[in-house]
């Protein structure tokens, strides 16, 4: 059961890296990110895991329109499958808005920063938290 729900992770992941059709760019990057992090002398299966599980969301909100007024209804995300492959886009997408050093050195500090509960990933799924909170009226409709 660990192994698939990693397989799932590097799939994810894979997926969230790939850019217009580039499988190959993105194997790359996952090969050099799980060297990198064997290179700190840490299991990858266990921080890449981590890392997806400490930011994986609950609920996601949807926008409609109502006459004039814009409504924001949260709605739950039952598949754990569609739930890992929102936390690997945030975790991508917040790594391409680090300015410093390349590519991989970003992502690799922000699956360690989402593996200790912390840096932009997680602040993301404290907002939508948040959000959902605020909305939660329109939940219980």
């Amino acid at each position: 059961m660990i192994n698939n729900s990693f397989d799932i992770v590097l799939d994810k992941f894979q997926k969230a890296l790939m850019g217009s059709g580039q499988k190959s760019n993105s194997n790359l990057i996952m090969k050099d990110l799980i060297s990198k992090i064997i290179i700190k002398n840490d299991d990858p299966q266990d921080i890449l895991t981590k890392s997806v599980e400490n930011i994986k969301p609950l609920f996601v909100v949807s926008t409609q329109k109502k006459g004039k007024r814009v409504l924001q209804t949260p709605k739950p995300i039952l598949k754990d499958e569609e739930r890992i492959a929102i936390s690997t886009n945030w975790i991508v997408k917040n790594a391409m808005k680090h300015s410093k050093g390349s590519f991989v050195e970003n992502l690799l500090q922000e699956v360690y920063d989402s593996s200790q509960n912390q840096g932009f990933s997680k602040k993301q799924q404290q907002d939508l938290n948040k959000l959902v909170v605020i909305n939660r009226a329109a939940l219980q409709r």
